[in-house]
């Protein structure tokens, strides 16, 4: 009887240790998860093509190197930046200016113009962070995501992906994770033609990436905590989905680090 009480014993040891470790893993993944949930619905930056932001400096010296590499592109559209390689100034369209065109031609799905964007980016661009995915594509990456992730998904009302359930989450699925709930904005939208500036003239041009390098997974444009990803369309499917996602998440990854 002694005996046996004293593994009666030590089994409910045993036993109340593994308990605690049980609750306190389900404790810490609760607390995990309410920091997560904290961060939804956090707001991007604004953005508006009015404000350019420009002193007399800025304008003079833009104006100055326009005129020696033979620019005649609006002034306004351009800013100044190092070219540490070559130790010089150089103009270049701004990346806030070639987001906002990007973003502007998917939404009309052909090429924009200047002057129309700040009307469609105010009726049409997402406020919060996380990652959104354009109406006509949320089906197809939805269905893209799921065959490379343990964890259930869904889209809700707002175009916004978000985690329906957590299974046993593999790598994509813990930087989806951080990516629904961090603080940038990514933008998916499944199309191989996207609408740039050209750099000389300031013309919106538009732009075949697949037809230029058709195992290009993506092209993307980024302003401030905002980015947009044109996913190659893959049209001879010379692209495994796999690569087409790793790529995505690499992304996703070096953006949240």
């Amino acid at each position: 009887m002694g005996f046996e009480m004293k593994n009666r014993r030590i089994l409910s040891v045993i036993l109340i240790f593994f308990l605690l470790i049980v609750v306190s893993i389900v404790i810490k993944i609760n607390i995990d998860n309410n920091k997560l949930v904290k961060k939804e619905n956090v707001l991007v930056n604004e953005i508006s093509l009015e404000n350019y932001n420009q002193t007399k400096e800025e304008k003079a010296e833009i104006k100055e190197i326009e005129q020696s590499v033979g620019i005649t592109g609006n002034t306004q559209l351009y800013e100044v930046q190092e070219d540490t390689t070559n130790n010089m100034k150089i103009v270049t369209i701004k990346p806030s200016i070639k987001y906002k065109v990007a973003f502007t031609g998917m939404i009309k799905n052909e090429q924009p113009k200047i002057e129309e964007v700040d009307t469609i980016i105010k009726q049409n661009h997402p406020k919060y962070a996380g990652i959104w995915i354009n109406s006509k594509d949320r089906d197809t990456i939805l269905k893209l995501f799921s065959n490379f992730t343990n964890s259930d998904y869904f889209i809700d009302e707002n175009g916004y992906l978000k985690i329906e359930s957590k299974n046993w989450q593999n790598n994509n699925d813990k930087v989806l994770e951080k990516a629904i709930y961090g603080d940038k904005l990514f933008i998916l939208n499944i199309s191989s033609i996207c609408y740039i500036v050209d750099d000389v003239s300031g013309e919106v041009l538009d732009y075949n990436f697949e037809k230029m390098d058709k195992y290009q997974t993506y092209e993307s444009f980024e302003d401030s905590d905002k980015i947009i990803v044109f996913i190659n369309k893959n049209s001879e499917k010379q692209l495994d989905d796999s690569k087409i996602v790793e790529s995505i998440i690499k992304l996703f990854s070096l953006t949240i680090m």
